[in-house]
């Protein structure tokens, strides 16, 4: 995408995301847990290739920002209902406008992230299908937020700050301007390079949905302590003999530390499968705490164990704090 795809001020005189890879666009962005989500333009690269990654894909996201708009504007239409006469209330108003703007902005970055992910279809493929899908998004996109910036304009406060950096100043619909020209920005790109392009290529027809993931019926009992200096072994247990390779990832509980992995070896069981992996004791023999999930992979696809919940409320990896 051009590199001014960043959803910026018309008045910054700087990349606002200058940390991120280059160059700087939204289907390079890097998600801020990378061991656990892929980058756009990864994920794009994966359904193309079709390569299996266990880590939740752009497209799941996606899917969980608009299924959470949806079940949003479902409950705040029950609660108008349900509110009768005390619906005009202040009170009632400020909920429902503050809700309004979120479900504007998961809208808006549901499409967003579809037009960064097709326009990735697009660069790796060439395929002319790939760029007008990225164009419908972004203009779907565009009219979210010119819809939800208009509404509040009449609502908010002129000036929305959150601190004294220009970025953080102003009112969602001071950004339409900048979005305006990022739109105008892949136009223009796509027009000079949709016309040299070749046919449509297999990765568009996989691109419209997640890739469901295997269900798997793992059991693991986490270790209760573990000894500094000492080998730790870990077990899983699988109903399913689906299973081709199973992964262990490990770290200590730092974020200076990258995480670490081993493949796990299988282990006599009665029935289904089962594996087990030694973290060796020589990086036990550390002061922080240690942290762990499982990579399982079948034939054609990989899932995480623990998996996130419906919910996303849950810890998706075991820790270990207690010392012996």
């Amino acid at each position: 995408m051009p590199t001014s795809v960043q959803i910026l001020p018309y008045t910054s005189k700087r990349p606002l995301y200058g940390d991120s890879p280059a160059p700087h666009n939204v289907s390079a962005i890097s998600p801020l847990d990378p061991q656990l989500f892929t980058p756009i333009s990864e994920h794009a690269e994966n359904l193309i290739s079709g390569k299996a990654d266990a880590r939740y894909s752009s497209s799941e996201v996606i899917a969980w920002l608009e299924a959470l708009v949806a079940t949003s504007s479902n409950a705040l239409a029950k609660a108008r209902t349900s509110a009768g006469a005390k619906a005009r209330t202040p009170e009632f108003r400020r909920a429902e406008e503050d809700i309004l703007i979120l479900n504007g902005l998961g809208s808006f970055y549901a499409d967003l992230f579809r037009t960064g992910f097709f326009y990735s279809i697009h660069e790796k493929t060439g395929d002319p299908a790939a760029a007008q899908q990225s164009l419908a998004a972004y203009r779907k996109a565009r009219q979210t937020w010119a819809d939800f910036s208009a509404r509040a304009k009449s609502v908010y406060a002129a000036d929305v700050s959150y601190g004294r950096p220009e970025f953080r100043r102003g009112h969602w619909a001071d950004r339409l301007a900048a979005i305006d020209a990022d739109l105008a920005a892949l136009e223009q790109a796509f027009a000079s390079t949709v016309a040299i392009t070749s046919g449509p290529q297999e990765g568009l027809p996989k691109a419209h949905s997640p890739v469901p993931r295997p269900s798997i019926d793992a059991r693991h009992t986490q270790p209760e302590a573990f000894h500094p200096g000492s080998e730790l072994s870990v077990r899983l247990a699988m109903q399913s003999t689906a299973i081709t390779k199973a992964i262990l990832w490990y770290r200590h509980v730092t974020h200076g530390e990258r995480w670490r992995s081993m493949e796990m070896q299988p282990a006599e069981i009665y029935a289904g499968a089962s594996y087990v992996a030694t973290i060796p004791a020589d990086y036990t023999n550390s002061p922080y705490p240690l942290q762990y999930y499982f990579e399982l992979r079948t034939s054609n696809a990989a899932t995480l164990h623990p998996p996130l919940n419906s919910t996303w409320s849950n810890q998706p990896y075991y820790a270990i704090h207690k010392r012996t």
